[in-house]
């Protein structure tokens, strides 16, 4: 049992580390987090959401009840986590946490991270084009942050997980993260 009382979350203390935004066949899609600082922060009313033209949309809360995210921490979030306990068996003991997620097209999207006062905390705008080219069927590969160092919106900071991985790392470190000093 551990005890911790919740602090607030500034701006790269949790940040948007990999997503999945298409899924294979039967599967659905997730986006992990991942608390970048000392703090525990609770998630409750905190949203995911879609942007357009810097305007929000789609808003959905991750959870409605206190939920503490540890220092240092990765979470995936998914609709199912069952399916994607499944789909990666690697990382079944993954951290995850059922929550309704915003659109995530297959081609290009966005998603955002904001806290429970609405404060935006980190967002990401993704395209397909930043798969890598080796890859023939970008279907149930995720991207990952390469670096907690660089910016979310560089896009030399994100890679698609390796093979040797199961395509992806949902709840665990990355398979292409770089060790920061």
């Amino acid at each position: 049992l551990r005890f911790a009382l919740p602090e607030k979350a500034d701006s790269t203390d949790v940040l948007i580390n990999e997503i999945l935004f298409n899924p294979r066949a039967n599967g659905v899609d997730f986006l992990e987090i991942y608390n970048n600082s000392l703090k525990y922060i609770n998630l409750k009313n905190w949203k995911l959401a879609n942007t357009e033209n810097g305007i929000l949309e789609n808003e959905k809360q991750i959870t409605t009840k206190n939920f503490m995210l540890a220092p240092f921490t990765y979470l995936a979030l998914t609709d199912d986590p069952e399916v994607i306990k499944n789909g990666y068996p690697n990382n079944s003991d993954g951290e995850f946490l059922k929550s309704t997620l915003p659109s995530f097209p297959d081609d290009e999207g966005s998603v955002v991270l904001a806290d429970s006062t609405g404060k935006i905390i980190d967002q990401f705008l993704y395209i397909k084009a930043l798969h890598s080219p080796l890859i023939k069927d970008e279907e149930g590969v995720s991207l990952e942050r390469i670096s907690f160092q660089q910016a979310t919106q560089v896009s030399s900071n994100w890679k698609s997980a390796t093979s040797f991985s199961g395509f992806a790392t949902p709840g665990y470190v990355n398979s292409n993260a770089r060790p920061e000093a």
